[in-house]
């Protein structure tokens, strides 16, 4: 597929998103499959993500010839990306689920999703295979913020590592403790930072500081999933 043809794709979904689907009889209908990215994917909406930071692109060695090909890929369709992102990320746990497949709304997830997976095509064929490799391998860090012990509380890496199911337990058990320890000893670092700075401070401004903050809010699962 060209560049002019991935420029095209906007206007081709534009048209599967707003008009009205006719002619087609009760009979003629059959349920249209949904394209589901695997869980944990390095979609292209997350490698457009990625590619757009300065830091990725320099720990990949992009040249400029690449860097330049993939602003292009990313300038084709703005509004398709963003269509792209609302149906690839995450759903919440609570989603009611399934969906009707024969739906006019699942026909339109079906086209944005087959978007998506054309443009992840376009950016792979740009990568070297030894960027994409590390490409990856940057994501499963970017998506626990670093912190690669949480990559045990799911299944991602079960396969690659030929882990059983008795160490998946075991696993998921100490890295949710774990999580609950960091989360701890952060908040016990983050108070005493604060009441460091409060020194600092006039008994007046700790006051008024005090009055413009409120009393301390716990954010849950503020690490990790």
């Amino acid at each position: 597929m060209t560049l002019t043809t991935v420029r095209h794709l906007g206007v081709v979904l534009s048209c599967l998103l707003v008009a009205p689907i006719s002619g087609a009889q009760p009979d003629e209908r059959r349920p249209m499959p949904t394209p589901s990215p695997p869980q944990n994917a390095l979609s292209a909406v997350m490698m457009r993500m990625l590619l757009q930071r300065t830091d990725v692109q320099r720990e990949l060695e992009l040249s400029d010839e690449q860097n330049n090909a993939l602003k292009a890929i990313f300038k084709a369709g703005v509004g398709d990306w963003q269509n792209a992102a609302q149906y690839t990320m995450q759903p919440p746990p609570n989603r009611p689920a399934p969906r009707n497949p024969d739906s006019l709304v699942e026909k339109r997830r079906a086209a944005v999703l087959e978007v998506e997976q054309q443009y992840a095509r376009q950016i792979e064929a740009i990568l070297l295979p030894h960027q994409l490799r590390r490409l990856k391998q940057i994501y499963r860090q970017f998506r626990v913020g670093g912190m690669l012990f949480l990559t045990f509380m799911g299944s991602e890496v079960d396969e690659d590592l030929g882990i059983s199911p008795e160490q998946r337990k075991v696993l998921e058990a100490r890295a949710k403790e774990l999580r609950q320890e960091l989360q701890e000893k952060i908040r016990q670092a983050n108070q005493a930072a604060t009441e460091e700075m409060m020194q600092l401070l006039t008994p007046d401004q700790r006051q008024r500081f005090t009055e413009l903050v409120g009393e301390t809010f716990q954010f849950e699962q503020a690490i990790g999933r």
